[in-house]
């Protein structure tokens, strides 16, 4: 191979590692509407995530995301944090925009009591395992 085929095969290289590299997320799977499961270094380390009309992902539901459903109204998710405990939180999606205050929008962490006595068959939506 010549130095200048070399240099060429060099920088292409370069170029697909950079290409691969924008996305930075080692899963991002589209939920609906506007949300996204997404998992930023491991796959298994998932979070549910808003995706702006300008691109930008922002963080709306800390990991880990072990279950989630929605229907027209409200996104819920099941997570579990470091400590291994449950915590439901539940999106009110009609609120939701790019610059809303999760205050207005966002309900959680509820332990698995507080969603199953207020939410759960209230809203009647059927969870999917998230990985």
């Amino acid at each position: 191979m010549t130095p200048k085929a070399a240099w060429i095969s060099l920088l292409l290289l370069a170029i697909v590692f950079y290409l691969f590299s924008l996305s930075g997320f080692s899963r991002l799977e589209h939920i609906i509407g506007q949300y996204y499961l997404v998992a930023v270094d491991t796959k298994s380390d998932l979070s549910i995530y808003y995706k702006t009309d300008e691109g930008d992902y922002v963080g709306r539901i800390p990991n880990t995301i072990i279950e989630y459903g929605f229907n027209d109204s409200f996104l819920i998710a099941k997570t579990e944090d470091y400590n291994n405990e449950i915590h439901y939180y539940i999106i009110e999606r009609a609120k939701d925009f790019d610059l809303a205050h999760e205050e207005n929008f966002l309900t959680g962490p509820l332990t698995e009591n507080e969603f199953v006595k207020n939410w759960k068959d209230k809203q009647k939506i059927k969870m999917k395992t998230a990985n």
